[in-house]
């Protein structure tokens, strides 16, 4: 992708006992954000000790970074942060989000606790960004089961206004924090 850049950094044994991958990550990102006034997520690949196993570091530094929709923008992930993160478990928040779109249409009270309660289970799971695309589709369709059973002023209102902006929802975002709280506004 355009916005993402790799680097191979190769310690000696010396440098080694001196400084942790980790380290030099967190000082690339402290220079990159004070001297260019930018911020950086860094995905840190496992160690690789010989050159056929880079290929696999840089695999695991791509998923590494692909969870910046949890862990959040202007940090570095390895593979320790993403092991305190649980497995997705994709039919659970379907049927939260199933709950939530019913509790809107009924316009029952809960259905703000219900998404926020969604969210912070999915801050806690390894969600990628194409998680999220899946996420804002299932979150359409339920929305749009709901506003069936509504009155027909409502299912235009849906059509001509609403919809098109609960798609587009996950565009341009970094964060569930950001989705978090453009749905909010949104409904």
């Amino acid at each position: 992708q355009s916005d993402q850049i790799a680097f191979v950094v190769q310690l000696d044994r010396d440098a080694r006992n001196k400084i942790t991958l980790a380290d030099l990550a967190e000082q690339f990102r402290h220079w990159i954000q004070h001297n260019l006034e930018l911020t950086i997520t860094i995905g840190l690949g496992a160690e690789s000790d010989s050159i056929e196993t880079i290929a696999e570091s840089y695999r695991n530094a791509a998923e590494n970074v692909s969870l910046k929709i949890v862990f959040g923008t202007n940090t570095w992930i390895d593979n320790r942060l993403r092991a305190r993160k649980n497995n997705v478990d994709h039919y659970a928040w379907l049927q939260a989000l199933e709950s939530a779109a019913q509790s809107f249409r009924m316009n029952e009270n809960d259905w703000r606790q219900k998404l926020t309660h969604i969210f912070t289970e999915l801050k806690e799971s390894l969600f990628t960004r194409q998680d999220v695309n899946a996420f804002v589709n299932s979150f359409v369709q339920q929305m749009e089961k709901a506003v069936q059973a509504l009155s027909a002023e409502i299912q235009t209102l849906w059509q001509d206004e609403y919809r098109l902006q609960f798609e587009h929802l996950h565009e341009n975002i970094e964060t569930l924090d950001e989705l978090y709280e453009r749905l909010m506004n949104l409904m």
